[in-house]
């Protein structure tokens, strides 16, 4: 006799893909776009199968790779005797063989009540090992760093390793040091987007030569070029100097003068002063802007000099020159601006030409104010003049003669 044997059937269980997207539509990118492609990276070094998750956008990718661990804020400020060194972050070994010993990469952000001796890293989590799983988002983890390499997910925990309560006044100094080194970050990625081009991981993103840019000018406004001894460069800024997004931008603008040979002046709020010199800037009181604007004109016409106006959150000056549009549409404009030479200049760089521009004006009577398209784009503008006469000149960035 022969038994018949009941047959089991077998559950195949399929191993979820990694799903990378790619990245959205172009947009102006901002300091967490670093800390987005930092963890894009993370995530795809990290052999997980089961994840769905967007690449970042290139610029951003290429910056991000370009700064070192030093000059990102998640880098500890001090090193006390026995630190571990950021090159060489693990997460602890305790926390088990499956969890531990993964490599933590120093990250972009900081908390604003950690101590100067701690950091920040961001590592890859583990796999998910359920059937049946649909990719889905995760794959890495902030965590804070120990000066002796522990790895802590939370703040009560690292505050309960290191014995007391984590305060603001603990993070005042990596607070300040991130809104610097973010806003070098910022002018990068600014850049790196007008360039639209791949790094090689090694250089940054600089201005065109002045010589270059200058060639766009004719002979008789080259004649008029001035120097940039010739102006009184100012940014008009209140209450900025106490906040973490205030002090990025006021490090960002300050930066891309210093960057161009020139100290400005900030014309500030009485009340904010002492918190503007606290960041090293050469600051004094303008009042409200009105006041502070009228002050600045004051002041630069006792010098004998020409007037530059600056907002205090500008993350970068560009020019392009090429060819009108076809027609006046907007397929036709956009296409021009996007075929046109890119410049990427200093602040000084564009007050000269436009100065040079409006000196060398054909009428007797010379214009006396000059400024940029009021939008961060001017693909609008390629079916009219370079230069006009009669539009209205923002407050961001102009010059007065």
């Amino acid at each position: 006799m022969v038994k018949a044997m009941k047959t089991m059937k077998v559950k195949t269980v399929t191993k979820p893909k990694t799903v990378r997207h790619a990245p959205t539509k172009a947009r102006r990118l901002g300091v967490t776009s670093l800390s987005g492609a930092l963890m894009a990276m993370v995530k795809d070094k990290g052999g997980r199968t089961d994840l769905s998750y967007q690449d970042a956008p290139k610029a951003a990718k290429s910056t991000m790779h370009l700064i070192p661990i030093t000059e990102r804020a998640g880098y500890p400020l001090k090193f006390p005797k026995g630190s571990v060194d950021p090159k060489k972050w693990r997460t602890c070994l305790k926390m088990g063989k499956e969890r531990g010993g993964k490599p933590v990469i120093v990250d972009f952000t900081r908390p604003a009540w950690l101590p100067d001796d701690w950091g920040v890293g961001v590592k890859a989590t583990s796999p998910i090992t359920r059937a049946g799983l649909i990719p889905g988002n995760g794959g890495t983890y902030t965590v804070l760093m120990s000066p002796d390499g522990q790895t802590f997910y939370h703040r009560y925990a690292a505050e309960a390793y290191a014995g007391r309560k984590f305060t603001l006044e603990d993070g005042k100094n990596g607070l300040v040091r991130k809104a610097q080194l973010q806003a070098i970050q910022a002018v990068q990625l600014a850049r790196a987007q007008i360039r639209d081009v791949q790094f090689t991981g090694s250089e940054r993103v600089g201005v065109d030569p002045d010589e270059q840019f200058f060639k766009l000018l004719s002979t008789p406004e080259r004649k008029c070029l001035p120097s940039k001894d010739a102006f009184h460069f100012c940014v008009v800024s209140a209450r900025r100097a106490s906040t973490p997004k205030g002090i990025q931008d006021i490090f960002m603008v300050q930066q891309q003068f210093i960057e161009a040979g020139v100290t400005p002046t900030w014309y500030v709020d009485e009340a904010s002063l002492k918190d503007y010199r606290g960041l090293g800037l050469k600051a004094v009181v303008g009042g409200k802007l009105t006041a502070a604007r009228n002050k600045a004109l004051k002041d630069a016409s006792r010098m004998g000099k020409a007037c530059v106006q600056a907002s205090d959150d500008i993350s970068a000056w560009e020019y392009r020159h090429g060819k009108r549009a076809s027609e006046r549409n907007d397929d036709a404009q956009n296409k021009a601006h996007a075929a046109a030479q890119r410049f990427i200049v200093s602040p000084v760089a564009a007050a000269r030409f436009i100065l040079a521009k409006m000196r060398a004006a054909p009428e007797a009577k010379k214009p006396q104010l000059g400024g940029v398209y009021m939008l961060g784009s001017c693909s609008r503008t390629w079916a009219g003049d370079e230069v006009v006469r009669r539009h209205f000149i923002i407050g961001d960035f102009f010059v007065v003669d």
